[in-house]
């Protein structure tokens, strides 16, 4: 798949809350912040893992604990949902 056709799938995944499996979760402008970031890595890898966020965000200020924080605690949920609808 090409990265501009998955980067407009990944958006359309973000904002469409009526999409298969779709858990209606709410995100801070904070958290949406880091999703846009992740986005960006995917149109270009296709897949996150735990060290692509800390290689990633280190250089963005952040890190796997400080980002799973800004999630709640669900950073590891939310990444195995990302890579679960790109595989769809």
């Amino acid at each position: 798949m090409p990265a501009l056709e998955l980067g407009k799938r990944l958006a359309n995944q973000q904002t469409d809350e009526s999409g298969p499996g779709h858990n209606h979760r709410a995100f801070t402008e904070e958290q949406t912040r880091w999703l846009e970031l992740i986005r960006r890595h995917l149109t270009k890898t296709l897949f996150i893992e735990k060290d692509d966020v800390d290689s990633i965000f280190t250089r963005e200020g952040g890190s796997w604990a400080e980002l799973n924080k800004v999630f709640g605690g669900e950073l590891e949920v939310i990444i195995h949902e990302i890579n679960e609808a790109i595989a769809a």
